[in-house]
């Protein structure tokens, strides 16, 4: 049987009610091995680098974001599954609607390498009028993006760039860790972590990716933070504040042996816009992880357009800054938010890789104006943190990874002044003048 279609089948075991409501924290699991990514010539970070910044937008794939980027690879419709093609048409990020993204959703729109379940997935119409049935095939208009667009054409955009097979809360998960217990989905209740209702489940698959039962959502695997530590190299995670369900993306929070200790307090930042006055105060930490609030986060339901402001005011801080010459910014998409993608995956598990997502790399050492093509995947994320630091590779995911290769990095040349700014000094003075909000960015 081939891989998709097993996992296809599994799948349908996953998604199944019920299950255990022990809130016992399962053994760190034995990860399956995927087949190893083919790696081509890399280049070694380590003494170039001495700060990676990680900002982690919502629920866009690489088709619906990038369609029509000079030199990328997309397309401009995409097959219905009981035949026929469907244009992609311009939708605003303002647009009222959500799409099903969850695990099983993700495993129906690859269809076995297929690309063609996209069709079958529910559109879910918020207060405006009923979007367009096969909304899932659409763009964002270039006009709402451009600073994206232009960071993209000074460094680098990465067109075959795969998230995890699943939604938000697991996607966090393997950013820091490469894992996330087996669990699937998102917890039932609110903040997503230790910190969750006593109620709270969230639900575990086992290798095979059968449920297994649900468990409290608060784990004791090990992390980059926990690498990092370990080493003495100073991290921090920024995100909205507990009391404002901030915590549903402070990936942290689902770490016991972080939340449960001085280590939160370490290194959990609150709100998310303190990077700024840190960055101004010369105070960036060696690695970083950032979220943003709803409004600043492109995704569905936000009803905004902010999102690539809320990105370039960081990277223009950290551009306009001493630290410029020696960081590397990384900014992604946690999933494919349901979207259309075309690119199939590579071969993997039932956990990912999974559809594609958008990658932008801006740094002194990247390339310009390059659209890198080779497969990268979430553990190439991790694998940069590892390299710069010399840390070890925690799970398969980053194990089997590639690297970033020379069509990312060129570490043989001299850093390249910052090539922006790539937003404005209005927009930043109003990210920093933007009262704490109550709506976290998603909540699956």
């Amino acid at each position: 049987m081939k891989l998709w279609v097993a996992l296809a089948v599994l799948a349908l075991g996953a998604c199944g009610g019920g299950g255990s409501s022990s809130g016992t924290v399962p053994s760190p699991p034995k990860l399956p091995t995927p087949t190893p990514l083919p790696s081509p010539a890399t280049e070694n970070p380590r003494g170039h680098l001495q700060h990676i910044v990680i900002i982690v937008q919502e629920n866009r794939s690489f088709d619906n974001l990038f369609q029509g980027f000079p030199g990328a690879d997309t397309v401009p419709s995409g097959p219905l599954q009981g035949g026929g093609m469907e244009p992609l048409r311009p939708i605003s990020m303002t647009a009222d609607f959500d799409l099903s993204h969850l695990h099983a959703s993700a495993i129906k729109d690859v269809d076995g390498g297929k690309m063609d379940g996209f069709s079958t997935e529910e559109v879910f119409p918020g207060a405006t009028p009923t979007p367009l049935p096969y909304a899932m095939f659409s763009y964002v208009p270039h006009a709402e993006i451009g600073p994206y667009w232009a960071m993209g054409k000074s460094y680098v955009v990465a067109d075959r760039f795969f998230g995890e097979l699943d939604a938000s809360y697991v996607s966090h998960q393997y950013l820091i860790a490469g894992q996330a217990g087996h669990a699937i989905n998102e917890p039932n209740g609110t903040p997503w972590g230790c910190d969750s209702p006593p109620n709270s489940r969230v639900a575990i698959v086992n290798d095979a990716g059968h449920n297994t039962g649900s468990v409290f959502p608060c784990f004791d695997y090990q992390t980059l933070g926990d690498e990092l530590d370990a080493k003495d190299v100073v991290w921090h995670y920024y995100s909205q504040a507990y009391g404002q369900n901030g915590y549903i993306w402070e990936a942290y929070d689902a770490i016991r042996h972080i939340r449960m200790t001085n280590e939160w307090a370490l290194h959990a930042r609150f709100p998310q816009t303190s990077i700024l006055t840190d960055i101004a105060a010369r105070k960036l930490a060696a690695v970083i992880w950032v979220t943003p609030s709803l409004a600043n986060s492109d995704h569905l339901g936000s009803h905004s357009t902010s999102g690539p402001q809320w990105v370039a005011s960081i990277v223009d801080a950290i551009g306009e800054s001493p630290f410029w010459k020696s960081t590397a910014i990384v900014v992604l998409w946690d999933d494919w938010g349901g979207f259309y993608d075309h690119v199939a995956p590579p071969p993997g598990d039932q956990f990912g890789p999974g559809i594609r997502v958008p990658l932008l790399v801006i740094s002194p050492f990247a390339r310009a104006g390059v659209v890198a093509h080779t497969t990268y995947t979430f553990g190439s994320i991790m694998r940069l943190v590892e390299d710069t630091f010399d840390l070890n590779r925690l799970t398969t995911v980053d194990a089997q990874a590639s690297s970033f290769s020379t069509d990312v990095f060129d570490f043989n040349a001299p850093p390249r002044a910052f090539g922006g700014p790539f937003g404005n000094a209005e927009d930043r003075a109003r990210v920093l003048a933007e009262p704490p909000s109550d709506a976290p960015p998603d909540n699956e």
